[in-house]
């Protein structure tokens, strides 16, 4: 009797423990992006050649909030703080950002963003130059 107890234990803690599994749907890369990235390295040229004091730019991050993104030391490249962006093409290679820069996502995962993207420069002896920012991003949340 003893035993047939300990049996039937057994087998109500094994029925119990095989309850349905969850199905986890994993994060799309569009919702992976949500969230704060912080600088790997940065290089800036103008007008093809290399620009200067690349250290403004320590402490650089982006956060990605829905449609809206948050910049700390963005300088040139991101000169507010906020705006909005959206994926450009189905394929999640070109990030809009506001204002009409496109930027080119040369690689993307959960742990990495890399992106490049080309925009007008300060005035600089009465010329506005073409800077293009190169951006290597690691994941910070």
């Amino acid at each position: 009797m003893k035993r047939n107890l300990i049996y039937l234990f057994f087998v109500a803690l094994i029925a119990i423990s095989c309850k349905e599994a969850k199905v986890v749907e994993p994060l799309t890369l569009s919702q992976t992006i949500q969230k704060m990235w912080k600088i790997k390295s940065v290089q800036v040229t103008e007008n093809g050649l290399p620009a200067d004091n690349l250290t403004v730019y320590n402490g650089f991050t982006i956060e990605f909030v829905g449609e809206k993104y948050y910049v700390s030391n963005g300088n040139d490249a991101f000169p507010n703080s906020q705006g909005l962006w959206g994926f450009n093409d189905p394929n999640l290679n070109t990030i809009e950002f506001d204002g009409g820069v496109i930027a080119t996502v040369s690689k993307f995962n959960a742990s990495e963003l890399n992106f490049t993207f080309t925009r007008k420069g300060s005035t600089v002896n009465g010329r506005i130059p073409d800077r293009t920012f190169t951006f290597e991003l690691v994941a910070f949340k």
